[in-house]
């Protein structure tokens, strides 16, 4: 499939017509017009239920980032956890918000998957059925006055990825802009949870310990997964595409700035504690009695 992004076809850079569902496999259901609209509406809330959840979890990782950015700059210090007063070593947070960032991100891929082939075969299925998208010369919309495909809008990633990739089951006419934009912002989104996943584990492998090689096996366990996930959802997936190639391009510079960062905080803190420790008075033994 060739893809048009800002007037340069990029081939091969799409998923394929496979994951189309044929039309004759659903053409023959919902002789009765009621059990068929019934049918629809049931998809489309289940689809709208999934996009919800799809949102939570970008708020999610996006929060969880940002504490990472924190304890990067804090790692050798206790950070007190909100309303309840608990302190917490931000070593061990260090290793425990990349671990939960790098779950929300698998899931956050198998659930875009998932609502991807739902919004096809809802699309197929409305279009097999009258439910027309038409576009005049101009790519001005004309729509039923029924029409289900408002109901598939949700305004986030997966609107995006359709007007980049499945525009022709999409109300509005993709633009060269609105494409780059898509691939701009979401890139960076997840290139910042990419880069303080690994900027995080970076700064608890300088702090670990117990056992010595602990932060860097698990920052090698982690980047790992994260290349895989890449792969799993581009090609075994056939979700081939380029907001991937943003968001590994951003995670290379973000991590540089979070890195150098990282390191500014720890001299800072080696030099603290250093001044601290000049500074106490010196122990005196007690007089002989």
């Amino acid at each position: 499939m060739t893809v048009m992004l800002g007037g340069m076809h990029l081939a091969g850079f799409g998923p394929t017509s496979k994951r189309i569902p044929a039309r004759e496999s659903v053409g023959e259901l919902g002789a009765d017009k009621a059990a068929t609209r019934e049918l629809i509406a049931a998809k489309i809330e289940t689809y709208r239920e999934e996009v919800g959840n799809l949102h939570v979890n970008v708020y999610w990782q996006v929060g969880l980032a940002v504490l990472c950015v924190l304890v990067v700059g804090r790692y050798s210090r206790d950070l007190e956890a909100p309303f309840i007063g608990v302190r917490v070593p931000a070593a061990l947070l260090a290793f425990i918000l990349p671990v939960v960032l790098c779950y929300l991100w698998l899931e956050f891929g198998y659930k875009l998957n998932g609502l991807i082939e739902m919004r096809l075969a809802i699309s197929s299925y409305l279009l097999s059925h009258g439910d027309l998208i038409h576009r005049d010369s101009s790519g001005v919309v004309s729509l039923h006055a029924l029409s289900q495909h408002p109901f598939l809008i949700d305004s986030g990633v997966v609107d995006g990825w359709f007007l980049a990739y499945w525009h022709h089951y999409t109300i509005h006419r993709p633009s060269p802009l609105s494409l780059i934009l898509f691939g701009l912002v979401f890139g960076m989104l997840f290139a910042l949870v990419h880069a303080s996943i690994l900027a995080a584990l970076v700064a608890g492998s300088h702090v670990s310990t117990r056992p010595k090689h602990l932060g860097t096996c698990l920052l090698v366990c982690v980047f790992a997964v994260l290349v895989l996930s890449h792969w799993q959802f581009a090609w075994p997936s056939q979700n081939p595409n380029w907001v991937q190639a943003f968001v590994w391009l951003f995670t290379v510079v973000f991590l540089f700035y979070l890195l150098e960062y990282g390191e500014k905080r720890r001299v800072a803190t080696l030099f603290e504690t250093g001044s601290r420790s000049e500074s106490a008075p010196p122990d005196i033994p007690p007089a002989d009695l």
